[in-house]
């Protein structure tokens, strides 16, 4: 992590992206993006990174 909350929220769509991605479904940064804003999972840092290593 770094001081750049653009960059924090960038990188970690990337990797949730890879770690969700399935040969059936491919997800992408934008539809990781796409899913926290709908979530409201954007303030919510602590909770966003739990999906990130728990699932």
């Amino acid at each position: 992590m770094t001081n750049d909350r653009k960059l924090n929220f960038a990188t970690t769509d990337e990797e949730l992206a890879k770690k969700w991605s399935t040969p059936e479904h491919k997800w992408t940064a934008e539809n990781i993006a796409d899913w926290r804003e709908v979530g409201e999972y954007n303030c919510n840092r602590a909770h966003y990174s739990r999906y990130l290593f728990t699932h």
